[in-house]
């Protein structure tokens, strides 16, 4: 989910004409938790391993701004070394402590929402017979949000100076529910993805962000993208 943003944030690194490096391993969260992979039947020992490299990596480089993004659906229980919200919201803290050194920023992205079905292949069935599924693509906002997933990483990060929560929920979804169509734009590329053509329209909203959190450096040295 963190790869999902690249598309903006490349945007945004661009307009600010800074270097973008983006770190990120699947079913890897960036919150400092262990976790059961059902497909290697143990412990993911491998995710652990990378998050303590990147981290000593981002250490070493010392970045102006350090962005932070997980998939919310590793919290729950019922399952082999279930991932509990008190985990979840000390795993945060954890590592937006490290990430917070010296002068570096960090941005926490709240997790997109979850449509809980593949989108794409509703939106095809109600081309095909809007008749039937004229309405059936919409998500109910409850459903699709990770309420208490947020308010865990909030509580996490209170008191920390230097980083800062950015909710876009507003932008994906209306007041009661979550449209697979924005603006013309396919929301979800399947069940719980972003598109790339909709989270570039996120631009403005993250560009502002960036900003907030980058404008007291504005005198520091950054390296300019190459054209």
């Amino acid at each position: 989910h963190a790869a999902q943003w690249f598309p903006a944030l490349e945007e945004v690194a661009a307009r600010e004409h800074r270097r973008l490096l983006s770190m990120t391993k699947s079913a890897c969260p960036a919150a400092n938790v262990r976790r059961y992979e059902e497909a290697l039947g143990r412990e993911y020992t491998e995710c652990s391993a990378w998050r303590a490299d990147a981290l000593a990596t981002i250490a070493s480089l010392q970045p102006a701004l350090v962005v932070m993004a997980s998939s919310s659906l590793y919290v729950r229980q019922g399952s082999e070394m279930p991932i509990s919200l008190a985990d979840w919201q000390e795993g945060t803290r954890h590592t937006a402590l490290r990430l917070a050194s010296g002068n570096t920023k960090v941005l926490i992205l709240q997790d997109s929402p979850t449509a809980g079905f593949d989108v794409p292949g509703c939106l095809a069935r109600s081309a095909w017979r809007p008749s039937l599924f004229s309405t059936a693509c919409a998500i109910p906002q409850e459903a699709a949000m990770h309420s208490r997933v947020r308010q865990a990483e909030v509580n996490a990060i209170a008191g920390l100076p230097g980083v800062r929560y950015l909710d876009l929920t507003a932008s994906v979804c209306g007041a009661h529910a979550c449209s697979p169509m924005s603006g013309g734009l396919v929301v979800f590329r399947d069940s719980h993805h972003l598109t790339t053509q909709f989270v570039r329209s996120l631009v403005p909203a993250m560009e502002t962000e960036v900003d907030a959190l980058l404008s007291p450096n504005r005198d520091r040295k950054s390296t300019r993208l190459n054209s």
